[in-house]
């Protein structure tokens, strides 16, 4: 009996029937992208919409037009970013507190438009 469970805890990775945690991948953007959202928050927490659809190549436009969506490069794929399991994304979703959290984890660094890319907290974002 022993043998088998030794034979399925092997098997699944572990032992059986502990509970692994998913992985949690490091979201990162742009730091100009991110100095921008630090620079012109205001503008995004003035938005009436609780949920915010932060287009990064556009900052600091809190609220763009059509036209202003359609400038954005067509041939590229949109990289949209909700919950912890996107990297390297040019579009956010969140929540106003998830919003919230982010600015007070970037206003805790320093020359964010100097970074190549800067890692956000997955403290702030919700599964």
């Amino acid at each position: 009996m022993s043998f088998v469970l030794l034979l399925l805890s092997v098997l699944h990775g572990g032992p059986i029937g502990a509970a692994t945690e998913p992985q949690k991948e490091t979201i990162t953007i742009d730091g100009r992208a991110a100095a921008c959202l630090l620079n012109h928050r205001r503008a995004y927490e003035a938005d009436a919409r609780d949920v915010l659809v932060i287009y990064l190549d556009l900052c600091p436009i809190a609220r763009p037009t059509q036209t202003e969506l359609s400038r954005l490069n067509t041939n590229q794929s949109v990289n949209i970013h909700r919950g912890n399991t996107a990297r390297n994304r040019n579009v956010l979703v969140l929540s106003k507190r998830e919003f919230g959290c982010l600015i007070r984890d970037l206003q805790s660094r320093r020359n964010l438009a100097r970074q190549r890319a800067v890692s956000i907290s997955s403290a702030c974002i919700a599964p």
